[in-house]
């Protein structure tokens, strides 16, 4: 095999539809995470809400075995739009810094700023009440952590975890691509161990998944090539794989099938996405980082609300709360991106990483 990349990986129309197509698809399923909690905060107390065992099941299902493949599907892509070229690293850091750095200070500044404001006013207290968040009682090295978040392991807004972590590996993106070149089967070696022992932490699978995005360069394997695969040949043994995964949860080794499926849970939904042809969706697809950057937050505010407003039985706050607070929140967020490119082109183009591209880019995360 080639020590390195001998020439450039080129990416089809077809295989750079399904990247933005399985990208909005890993966007929504983000969403099926944040959507599954087992108690609602607020300033009098948690509440606890018990449910069906066939409901609560269902729920479990979706948002702590199918839609986990999003984060490690959202990293592998990420990595293999970066070193689908030679790149400079200087120009990359340029860009990230433009791309990544500069929305996640504004981001998590925003949100510093919301919950100062929103915790004055007595009428909307109850919905910040989080003790990690209660802006007043901070003190100097909080709102430092609020925004590295290296105390909590994330900052003040969750998810941008992922744009930090993907930050940092883009510094250190060449380090790996040469020590990859040089020690390719020592590294994949390494990198397959510690992702088959039950080591946690939030940064593994961003490792991971990052340098096996490279090695798929590498070796010139691209995603076109699962479209070969019938749909039946991946769907029956990922369904196996998921009622394995549900039936095993509690044993110690559940971490392992979990991740292993991960893996295969990204290859069935890449296919997936080569056989939806809708321009429609490949046009808002271009809105999947703003899916991504604001929907845990206002998902948080959404939950609560229809908590308020809504019956407080099992059957609504298990089923219909779950299933209608994603699609609200979906809804809001593209709407949201919609009305800020309109609106304020300027914000739209810095949080998107667009600001001085004289070419306009659709991608995310790249």
């Amino acid at each position: 095999m080639d020590e390195s990349i001998k020439k450039e990986y080129k990416i089809n129309k077809e295989e750079s539809d399904c990247i933005y197509i399985v990208k909005l698809i890993f966007a929504i399923m983000v969403i099926g995470i944040h959507a599954y909690v087992e108690n609602i905060n607020f300033s009098t107390g948690n509440v606890v809400v018990e449910l069906p065992i066939w409901l609560e099941s269902i729920r479990y299902i979706i948002s702590k075995i199918i839609v986990w493949c999003s984060v490690p599907g959202f990293i592998l892509l990420s990595s293999i739009l970066l070193y689908k070229r030679e790149f400079n690293w200087k120009e990359n850091m340029k860009k990230k810094v433009k791309s990544l750095l500069i929305p996640y200070l504004i981001l998590n500044l925003f949100w510093i700023i919301f919950y100062t404001l929103a915790q004055k006013i007595p009428a909307l207290q109850q919905y910040f009440s989080n003790e990690e968040y209660i802006i007043s009682k901070w003190s100097f090295i909080d709102f430092i952590d609020a925004f590295l978040g290296f105390k909590t392991g994330y900052p003040i807004l969750y998810p941008l975890w992922f744009i930090r972590d993907l930050f940092l590996m883009n510094i250190f993106s060449k380090i790996i691509k040469k020590a990859v070149d040089k020690f390719p089967k020592t590294i994949l070696l390494i990198i397959t161990v510690i992702y088959l022992l039950p080591i946690n932490f939030l940064s593994l699978d961003m490792i991971v998944f990052f340098i096996l995005g490279y090695y798929l360069v590498k070796y010139d394997f691209h995603i076109i090539s699962i479209k070969k695969i019938k749909m039946i040949y991946l769907l029956l043994p990922y369904a196996i794989g998921i009622i394995i995964a549900y039936f095993m949860k509690n044993l110690y080794f559940s971490y392992l099938i979990n991740r292993l499926l991960s893996i295969l849970g990204i290859i069935v939904f890449i296919r997936i996405a080569f056989n939806i042809h809708s321009n429609f969706i490949l046009n808002i697809s271009k809105y999947s980082l703003f899916i991504f950057y604001f929907h845990e937050s206002y998902l948080t505010i959404l939950r609560k609300l229809l908590f308020k407003l809504f019956p407080k039985t099992p059957l609504f706050v298990g089923g219909v709360e779950y299933i209608l607070s994603q699609i609200i929140i979906l809804i809001f967020c593209i709407l949201l991106a919609i009305l800020i490119e309109k609106r304020i082109p300027i914000l739209y183009k810095v949080l998107t990483g667009k600001y001085g591209d004289a070419k306009e880019n659709k991608s995310i995360l790249n």
